[in-house]
């Protein structure tokens, strides 16, 4: 059964994630990708020990196995995305990894050796019709919508992963998979430029809320509510985040959401929508 309290706490956590978008954009402004991803995540890490060693828990070993998965998903999908934010506006990408929404129900039917539904396929096809006009109407990609279309099949592939996790511990679980990708991100570090020189304040402040807020809590929320939420329900209201990031976008950034955007963002918006219906 799906409470209120778990409606309400994925829904905070679409919050917290939609914020993150420009929170990481402002980070970008000083800092390289790496550093960014390895001190969000050793952030996390060092709150979500708190309550894990003052309950004296003891980590088990499907939490490990299930966790480091996580762990090495969450990585992979923030490399590409951060990496794919660099070139494109905080809106858009976050409209571009919005599109996991559509991409869980696949992989949903993928798993169960099922294919997907008429309504899915043809989602699919809104959802790259939203993504053809949210790029400027253009048949090519660039780097940055790639690598962000390649972190939302990352998302999509956490999502489903969590669902299995309703026999661990909600504190452990994140811990684990929050250490994990933060231990990968310290190891590609000095392959990627190594630790920055200087360290500027104010974008320091937006890690430390990618840290605390965008990862610790979130995805603390995410895992407490999804015991009891199904997968599907729980890509529905993750709909909000896009819409969050582009309010936020045009709030912090000032930018500009063309007529264009607006429309290929809101068709990708109402492929979400039905996708989960």
């Amino acid at each position: 059964m799906e409470h209120k309290k778990d409606i309400a706490l994925l829904l905070a956590a679409a919050i917290m994630w939609g914020f993150s978008f420009p929170a990481l954009k402002y980070a970008l402004s000083a800092y390289d990708t790496f550093p960014i991803i390895a001190f969000r995540f050793t952030i996390a890490s060092v709150l979500l020990a708190i309550p894990v060693v003052l309950a004296r828990h003891r980590i088990t070993r499907r939490e490990m196995t299930l966790g480091i998965a996580a762990g090495v998903i969450l990585f992979y999908s923030f490399a590409t995305q951060v990496y794919g934010q660099i070139t494109i506006s905080p809106a858009t990408s976050a409209f571009i990894t919005g599109l996991y929404i559509v991409i869980v129900p696949i992989g949903g039917a993928l798993l169960g050796k099922k294919m997907p539904a008429n309504k899915i396929a043809f989602c699919v096809l809104l959802a790259v019709l939203g993504l053809w006009l949210l790029t400027g109407a253009s048949f090519s990609l660039g780097i940055g919508e790639i690598l962000t279309l390649l972190s939302a099949v990352g998302f999509a592939a956490h999502i489903l992963l969590l669902s299995r996790s309703s026999e661990c511990d909600s504190n452990a679980f994140t811990l684990v998979q929050m250490a994990v990708a933060g231990a990968l991100s310290w190891i590609a570090l000095p392959f990627a430029g190594g630790l920055p020189r200087t360290y500027p304040f104010e974008p320091l402040l937006a890690i430390l809320y990618l840290g605390i807020f965008a990862s610790a809590l979130a995805y603390w929320f995410q895992t407490i509510a999804q015991k009891r939420v199904a997968p599907s329900s729980t890509a529905l209201i993750f709909i909000c985040e896009p819409v969050f990031a582009a309010i936020s976008s045009v709030f912090f950034f000032q930018e500009y959401l063309s007529p264009l955007k607006l429309i290929g963002g809101g068709i990708i918006l109402f492929a979400m929508y039905l996708s989960q219906r």
